[in-house]
């Protein structure tokens, strides 16, 4: 039997042969709390040994390169946590900038009921936050995946909130027309150029390549679809808010320039000084 500190001190030093898995204390860290409830890594009591044979499977599938959320089945996202699985994409630290944007917006209004559409949702993240956040909001969430749907609703029963999942087409207008009004609409859709994924690294790699990758290989796929949905489901006044590719920012940001829906278009940097968010407001003519 060995103690925390020394289980800790074993794992992470098998991860750090491993270097493009990046900060293994980090991970090892990430491994002995989200798998077995194991924050304080001083602790001198012994690590049980069905723990350890947990985190010796864990440690091999992350040194395969598979996602240390995957293997954890949970992933951190605005100071909460989301069940997670292969079938959805994992939360990011610039989605979160995005729902700051978000919530930010929303606090900025006189109160009233605000209308809040998520497309894409996946494992449910945005618009769990969201309602979390604004409990006097109402939340649709729209997603292709049935199985992504499945665990966003496991989420947002977890989380105590009250979300409308809906399996919708976004690409069919017809499917997409059936959605109502919305004060809010929101989206990390999929953006990935096929010519970045030699780019990638192969923990990205492992994710759905539906929600990185836009059909037939069109960055501007679905945000010519979310600007033309505006025309007709942006209430009065109502803000858009899509988070961007970096590398095509300003080629979207042209094109919703086209759409006479659109108006105060803004790019709005990250906090690593990307160009990561279009945010834009309902013209009112």
């Amino acid at each position: 039997m060995q103690s925390v500190i020394e289980y800790f001190r074993i794992i992470e030093q098998r991860l750090s042969q491993e270097k493009a898995l990046g900060d293994s204390n980090h991970l090892a860290k990430i491994l002995l709390e989200d798998l077995c409830g194991i924050k304080n890594i001083s602790d001198s009591e012994n690590i049980e040994l069905d723990q350890a044979q947990r985190i010796d499977d864990a440690v091999e599938r992350v040194s395969r390169g598979e996602p240390i959320q995957y293997v954890t089945g949970i992933a951190h996202f605005y100071g909460y946590e989301f069940e997670v699985d292969p079938q959805v994409l994992i939360p990011r630290p610039e989605t979160e900038e995005l729902v700051f944007t978000a919530i930010s917006w929303i606090n900025s209004l006189d109160e009233k009921p605000i209308e809040i559409l998520d497309i894409g949702t996946g494992s449910g993240c945005i618009a769990i936050v969201l309602k979390r956040k604004l409990p006097g909001a109402s939340v649709v969430a729209v997603d292709i995946s049935h199985a992504a749907l499945d665990l966003a609703r496991r989420n947002a029963r977890k989380s105590g909130v009250e979300i409308l999942f809906r399996e919708v087409d976004f690409s069919d207008p017809l499917r997409r027309n059936q959605l109502g009004i919305f004060d809010l609409i929101i989206s990390n859709p999929p953006y990935i150029d096929e010519k970045e994924r030699e780019l990638l690294s192969q923990q990205v790699l492992f994710e759905p390549p539906m929600a990185l990758f836009p059909p037939q290989g069109d960055v501007q796929f679905f945000y010519r679809q979310i600007f033309q949905f505006c025309g007709e489901h942006l209430a009065p006044d109502g803000c858009l808010l899509v988070e961007l590719n970096e590398f095509q920012a300003e080629d979207t940001f042209k094109i919703a320039r086209n759409y006479n829906c659109l108006r105060d278009l803004e790019i709005i940097k990250d906090m690593q000084g990307k160009k990561r968010i279009l945010r834009a407001f309902r013209s009112i003519r």
